[in-house]
Order: structure tokens, then sequence, then C-alpha cells
């Protein structure tokens, strides 16, 4: 069941639309075949799209004299903490309950992409919210003791992603937008 609708887009939105951390159905100007010359603002088929940041996470470093250091943290610095998890779950089944007509039930690979930057936090957000997002129904569950099961997400080796690169653009655009 996937929700199609037909927007314009005004020329300030000719930019692919990235994320330093998730998107779950991703839209750019090259899938579409447009190049970079003028085109007036185009008609076209969109669906749904979520972007959102990592969950609660570990310090990134500290300072040097810190007497607390890595090893306090069970998985290190820069890693995704329990409360973490639990708030990309939670945020998925917020999404379930909120965006459930848009949403067919169960998983149906042709109905979603999860795209992560390559970074371990990154990519178990995305996992813990899908847990949250599908849980498996009927024929999907193949283990009673745990209503899990595994959907993609796809990354790119962080030396060639140049999604982050675009976050604070887009970010600063949209600021921009909803402030007229």
């Amino acid at each position: 069941m996937t929700a199609w609708s037909t927007v314009t887009f005004p020329p300030e939105w000719y930019l692919l639309i990235y994320s330093h951390l998730h998107v779950f159905e991703l839209l750019g100007w090259q899938k579409l075949g447009l190049t970079g010359e003028a085109h007036p603002a185009p008609q076209i088929r969109t669906a749904d799209l979520l972007v959102f940041r990592h969950g609660d996470r570990t310090p990134i470093s500290t300072f040097p004299t810190n007497p607390v250091k890595e090893d306090v943290w069970p998985q290190g610095y820069e890693q995704l903490t329990k409360i973490g998890i639990q708030q990309h779950y939670s945020l998925g089944q917020y999404i379930r309950k909120t965006y459930s007509k848009l949403l067919s039930e169960e998983y149906k690979r042709k109905e979603i992409y999860v795209y992560s930057t390559d970074y371990d936090r990154t990519i178990m957000s995305a996992q813990a919210n899908l847990a949250g997002l599908f849980p498996p129904v009927g024929k999907q569950i193949w283990n009673n003791k745990l209503l899990w099961q595994p959907i993609p997400v796809h990354t790119m080796p962080q030396s060639q992603e140049k999604a982050s690169k675009y976050v604070m653009l887009l970010t600063y655009q949209i600021r921009e937008f909803l402030a007229l």
C-alpha cells in the first residue's frame, strides 16, 4: 500500500535530499533523469520521506586528563546506548501508529528503502527503528519468542559516502523556507 501524490517543487528544492542518518526513501534528481540544466518545476511522483538522527550515544571522545576513560562504556566511544536503542524502537512504534494508513501492516521490501551512513550508531538506530516499525506478523514470524525480523539497512563505505556533506545545506534551506 504505497501512497503516491503529485507535487510541484519550487526551484530551491532542486537538490538531492540526504541525511546524515537515515533516509526511508531516497528521491534524487539523478533518479529522475534530470541534469544540471535549468528546468521548470517538475511534476513528479513522490513518496513519504523520513529523515532522522541517531539515538543517544556515548561521547565521541573526552579531554586527556579526564579520569573516566573509554572502557567505562560497554561498547566504547561513539556507540549507541541502551537509551538510544529504546528511543528508536519507540520512534518506530510511533511512526507505525501515526502513519498506519500509509504503511502496509507487514514489511514489504518494495515499499520501503532504508539508508544509513556507515557508522555503527546510525545503522543500529535504523535497525532499532525498524524493529518498532515492522514487527513480524503472520507468516513473517519465524520465532515466537522473538518478535523481530531482519530488514535491510543500506549503507555506503564512509570514504564514498557524500550524504552527510549535504546535511547542513539542507538544514539551512529548510529553516530559511520555514521562516517565510
